[in-house]
């Protein structure tokens, strides 16, 4: 028999959601309902105004969160606590280190790169992602490349 998703627990988690579907538009009200949760270890959040739509209209404003525990937490107790349903909240299917970098869309470079300072955060941000290069993707490399953005002498 399959287990009862409000049973499954996580050490981390990610959690996103459009501002119109919340019951505050404010995102240190946001923050104290993170730091009421038990076993929370590190959090991270950011308000995401920027992006775009493929048909190049903004999408609604929403947050995105990244959330770490010292113990396995459920995803019924965190979708509770920070007011979300809980389908809003996945658990981490690469790296943390990659759902940290993807707050400002560090490691999606064809999306609007948001500034670092612009992320709230229980640890220093800036420091954290200064501290972590990104892989480019092969694909990304190739197409830079052959654009010439790329040269033969910017590999020495």
């Amino acid at each position: 028999m399959a287990e009862d998703v409000r049973n499954i627990k996580v050490k981390s988690c990610e959690v996103m959601q459009y501002w119109e579907y919340m019951d505050t538009d404010n995102i240190e009200v946001i923050i104290s309902r993170i730091k009421k949760l038990t076993y929370i270890k590190s959090w991270a959040i950011i308000t995401h105004d920027k992006d775009q739509l493929p048909n190049g209209q903004l999408k609604p404003a929403h947050f995105h969160c990244v959330l770490t525990f010292s113990n396995a937490t459920t995803i019924k107790s965190i979708a509770d606590c920070v007011g979300v349903e809980m389908q809003y909240v996945e658990k981490i299917r690469t790296t943390t280190k990659s759902a940290r970098l993807y707050l400002i869309h560090r490691n999606n470079p064809e999306k609007y790169q948001y500034p670092p300072e612009s992320v709230k955060a229980s640890f220093d941000y800036i420091t954290y992602v200064d501290d972590c290069p990104v892989k480019q993707k092969r694909e990304s490399i190739a197409q830079r490349i052959e654009s010439g953005e790329i040269k033969q002498y910017n590999l020495c």
